[in-house]
């Protein structure tokens, strides 16, 4: 965290509760972060741990937010692969088990759960190439909020200047 981030976006720590069982928590506030493209949700669980996460699309303050195995499926609930429905959207993926979630968070984006195999699901990645996940990745349910934020246009120079300032990426690039 600083002043171009302001919070760690991650899934709770992979601990016993989330293999077996299942974690409820209540969403507590939203947060636009500058370094982060999309609204972020900071959720509190029963446990009193906090964290912040990528908000979905159509999730309110207070809605209830499940992790585990055992969680039942509902909007941004984080659920293992193997629980999540064939053609099922998710979104926030793991790359590798207890990473925290680094796959498809950009604004509007999402994965589909396209098939599954022993320990294996495959997933159509929203540059539409299928790849192969181990079925204990984590993710959360639905799709990340904020599409269509490219559909506005930026009208002058030094709006593109400030955005590319708070990602701390240089512009304009000459030739």
């Amino acid at each position: 965290p600083s002043h171009r981030y302001k919070a760690k976006v991650a899934f709770r720590p992979l601990d016993e509760v989330e293999k077996t069982g299942s974690l409820r928590g209540a969403v507590m506030k939203f947060e636009d972060d500058p370094g982060h493209q999309t609204l972020l949700m900071l959720v509190r669980f029963v446990d009193g741990t906090e964290v912040w996460l990528p908000a979905a699309e159509g999730i309110a303050i207070g809605d209830e937010v499940h992790t585990g195995a055992a969680a039942p499926m509902a909007r941004s609930a984080i659920l293992p692969l193997s629980r999540v429905p064939e053609g099922g959207y998710v979104f926030n993926i793991e790359r590798s088990p207890g990473d925290g979630g680094k796959l498809a968070r950009a604004p509007g984006s999402y994965a589909v759960v396209s098939a599954r195999e022993r320990g294996i699901v495959y997933l159509r990645m929203p540059s539409h190439h299928t790849v192969e996940m181990q079925s204990t990745c984590r993710a959360q349910v639905g799709i990340t909020c904020g599409g269509g934020r490219l559909e506005r246009p930026l009208l002058k120079a030094g709006a593109n200047h400030y955005k590319k300032h708070a990602q701390n990426r240089k512009w304009p690039v000459n030739r």
